[in-house]
């Protein structure tokens, strides 16, 4: 790959190599041959062990790590709706570490898995891990773009945390009227718009009067908290529901300003507005807790007791009342856009309109989140799981009678014990006192209470048909 050479009217021998960009590089090696073809051999290895991320990449820059992120947060961040949260993220996380001071020329990627790893073990999700991952990783590549940093970015030969995907959680059907009606009035407001449209907490906060449009039964979302466009980066316009119309009318009633959702004196919400004890407390006050656990509030008291209920109970040292702390699932605000994308995906909406609704870019985002929960497309599904008669899935008594007469049996052992109802399952698959044909071979033997075991009747106890 190297290559030496001559030029003339110049002493010395000169080679030329492919540096860690890509890109290929002359220099002037030695005045013998033998010299710069060795220079050039050793040039060319720490070029590739800079682009495989062994060693650490040459940078023109006295920039430390520090240097760089700030620089990012000013030029690229501040741009960004998620910039406020982006700030907090590196203040708490990457500034505090030592990797903050590092030089960028020592960046390599085993440093950076360090610095991971070391959030591994503080307790940080395998999310947040990558998070701060990807918040390297742009910064490295938004300088490389305008030539403030060279070459490969250390942080592409460090792997992603695998992170699991958990279904979303959300508020059932027969929960979110009870939910509604324990909350506060400017709460339940700003939550009934929530599920009803699927928006988002700062878009809410963004909402004006001019965004209502109740005549053509429209909402116009077009910022998010003090910022005139959304996270998406674009305007988007959701369907009013019939039921949401009285929230919304209370919510504009009440509002002293442009704002629909606004504190009492009409400013708008903070963005660190916290509404996930809002949602949390009110599905405990609507009675759909887990559990409760009942603390004795005396000083120095720290008797506690966990129930299923929330009756009244005394402490069993002082007597004392013991105060009921409702144990709820840890749900979010978020959820409540959850909440609007699963009910309407439960009760038959179409996953294309749930991604109008919700404003996804992509459906895949929509088939991913939600497809699991239409219980039509379940059932459609699973059932393509046949492989015996039609007699073998009987649903009715008359049917369990076919099938039965079938394999020339009138009872079969396992009959619900609770209901009466008979096992039709093993009707189908169990032969107690006849023989069953499956799948090309005779079980002649009956199998009394015990499963079917091939072998278990002599020589001849299976017989090919």
């Amino acid at each position: 790959m190297t290559t030496v050479f001559k030029k003339k009217g110049r002493d010395g021998w000169y080679g030329k190599y492919k540096g860690s960009d890509g890109r290929w590089k002359e220099v002037r090696l030695a005045k013998r041959k033998v010299d710069a073809e060795r220079m050039a051999a050793e040039l060319q290895l720490h070029a590739d062990r800079q682009r495989e991320g062994l060693e650490p990449l040459p940078q023109k820059t006295q920039d430390t790590v520090g240097d760089l992120m700030e620089w990012w947060l000013d030029e690229v961040s501040a741009s960004l709706a998620a910039d406020e949260s982006n700030r907090r993220t590196i203040q708490k996380h990457l500034a505090s570490a030592k990797l903050w001071d590092l030089p960028l020329r020592e960046l390599t990627p085993a440093v950076i898995e360090r610095y991971l790893r070391g959030k591994d073990r503080e307790g940080l999700s395998p999310q947040t891990v990558n998070h701060l991952r990807n918040f390297l990783s742009r910064a490295f590549n938004a300088a490389a773009k305008v030539g403030r940093v060279h070459g490969v970015s250390p942080v592409a030969k460090v792997t992603r945390r695998r992170v699991s995907k958990r279904p979303p959680t959300y508020l059932r059907p027969n929960e979110v009227a009870p939910v509604l009606a324990v909350m506060e009035p400017h709460h339940r407001w700003l939550a009934a718009t929530a599920i009803y449209t699927g928006m988002r907490k700062g878009e809410l906060f963004a909402l004006k009067r001019r965004d209502i449009d109740f005549e053509a039964r429209r909402i116009y979302i077009r910022g998010s908290h003090d910022r005139a466009v959304t996270k998406d980066g674009h305007h988007g316009v959701v369907p009013i529901a019939d039921e949401l119309v009285p929230f919304l009318r209370a919510a504009l009633d009440a509002s002293p300003g442009a704002l629909v959702f606004a504190q009492p004196d009409g400013s708008p919400f903070r963005r660190d507005a916290d509404l996930c004890d809002v949602v949390r407390r009110a599905l405990g006050r609507a009675g759909l807790a887990d559990s409760y656990t009942h603390v004795c509030r005396k000083k120095g008291c720290k008797h506690a007791e966990t129930h299923a209920d929330n009756r009244l109970r005394r402490c069993p040292v002082h007597g004392h009342r013991l105060w009921p702390k409702a144990n709820v699932r840890p749900i979010r605000w978020h959820d409540l856009r959850h909440t609007t994308a699963s009910i309407l995906v439960m009760r038959g909406a179409s996953l294309a309109f749930v991604q109008r609704v919700l404003r996804h870019k992509d459906i895949q985002t929509t088939i991913d989140l939600y497809s699991h929960l239409s219980d039509d497309y379940l059932g459609e599904e699973i059932n393509r799981l046949r492989f015996f008669a039609e007699a073998a899935v009987a649903e009715s008594p008359e049917q369990v009678a076919q099938a039965r007469a079938a394999v020339g049996s009138e009872t079969t052992f396992g009959d619900d014990l609770e209901t009466g109802a008979p096992n039709t399952e093993k009707a189908a698959f169990d032969g107690v006192t006849g023989t069953v044909v499956q799948g090309g071979f005779e079980l002649v033997r009956g199998t009394g209470f015990e499963p079917v075991a091939f072998g278990s009747g002599g020589r001849r106890s299976i017989q090919l048909s």
